[in-house]
């Protein structure tokens, strides 16, 4: 049977690529998931309303638009590495960017990270897993690591209302970064 995936030689992938690929799906929709799970809180102390609070995912899924269409090609043009270090560095990014106490605009621009962060995720992890996952175990990882933008939600939910009860959301989102 035809060993597709990996190359000659190469030992088999195993659970450190797929909780790294599961974590670069989880990565950039968090921010917008803990923010969410915090929305009464951020509401009350920037003391806006539940329209201006949507407007984050608006900016959010805007900047995940832009990026879907302007940034995959991406995943083929630079390596593994680089790739996936910038879905989590922008990811970190936007969660400091929320810990900085400078206003709605500041949470607005980490939105726009965040969506930057989670808009190629799927086509760098969809390369790796083609070039390093035998077929046989392909299909199974595909869904395991999808399962990272609900994993992210639980993360999220469970996370930050906890955190925020003992060092506020913005704290929250800087243990979490």
């Amino acid at each position: 049977m035809a060993d597709h995936g990996r190359k000659s030689g190469q030992k088999p992938p195993g659970i450190g690529l797929l909780t790294v690929l599961l974590g670069a799906v989880a990565a950039g929709p968090i921010m917008l998931y803990g923010l969410s799970a915090t929305s009464d809180s951020i509401i009350a102390e920037l003391r806006i309303s539940e329209a201006h609070f949507g407007l984050l995912a608006t900016t959010c899924f805007g900047a995940a638009a832009i990026g879907n269409a302007t940034l995959g090609r991406l995943a083929d043009r630079h390596s593994d590495l680089s790739l996936m270090a910038f879905i989590f560095v922008l990811a970190a990014l936007a969660l400091v960017l929320v810990a900085v106490p400078d206003g709605f605009s500041m949470l607005l621009l980490a939105a726009g990270l965040s969506g930057i962060a989670q808009s190629f995720p799927n086509g760098v992890t969809n390369r790796i897993l083609l070039e390093r996952v035998p077929d046989i175990r392909r299909i199974g990882w595909v869904g395991i690591k999808q399962s990272g933008v609900q994993v992210s939600q639980l993360v999220a939910s469970l996370a930050f209302p906890v955190l925020a009860l003992g060092i506020g959301w913005r704290g929250a989102a800087l243990t979490v970064a």
